[in-house]
């Protein structure tokens, strides 16, 4: 019952429908389409320990850059509102990121909101074109291709995480989630995450 409920659930608030996907334990491989352009995704789940909350870890065939998304079964928003999401690994420093919520209001997808946030780690951002404006500065895609290749490390090199959605009403919903296991599914977004771009 768990599995269809899933499915169900990753249908109606994730925007995608997922054409075959495999359970082990509590990470989930997806394999699909998007619903609006029809393009492949590929990637895993993880459920939190209660069940009321995922991460996914994804690739869209459009894209360079994996999707890192939560969702769980409270409205956190309205669609393109930007939120706050926590994360501690292990006795790791809390990280905090900005998401945007997506589709039913349930959902939210990983972005840079504010490049300063980042540049202790990751340095200044670089000009996002070309000084003659022809085409997109490289240097630009390396710098952001490398933030969320580092959010997708910090998850795959932890065995436990605390996790804490901070949703537009000022709530703070705290969901607790095993790791284990995560790392073994790396090869199903190999296309979109490069850990060559990973700063420590």
């Amino acid at each position: 019952m768990r599995t269809v409920a899933a499915l169900i659930f990753m249908i109606f608030n994730l925007g995608f429908a997922a054409a075959g996907y495999a359970a082990g334990g509590d990470v989930t491989v997806i394999k699909g389409k998007d619903k609006e352009d029809g393009s492949d995704i590929r990637g895993f789940r993880v459920s939190s320990e209660d069940e009321q909350a995922y991460l996914f870890f994804l690739c869209d065939s459009d894209r360079q850059r994996p999707q890192i998304m939560i969702t769980h079964r409270h409205v956190i928003g309205k669609r393109t509102d930007p939120f706050k999401v926590y994360y501690q690994i292990d006795s790791n420093d809390e990280q905090r990121h900005w998401f945007l919520v997506r589709g039913s209001g349930r959902t939210g997808y990983f972005f840079v909101r504010f490049p300063i946030e980042y540049k202790r780690r990751f340095g200044d951002q670089p000009p996002s074109f070309k000084e003659d404006g022809s085409a997109v500065n490289p240097e630009y895609i390396k710098w952001d291709q490398g933030i969320y290749a580092t959010v997708v490390h910090d998850f795959l090199s932890g065995s436990n995480a605390l996790v804490r959605i901070h949703d537009k009403q000022e709530k703070d919903h705290l969901y607790a989630f095993s790791l284990k296991g995560l790392a073994d599914k790396a090869p199903e977004i190999a296309s979109c995450y490069d850990p060559s771009l990973v700063k420590e």
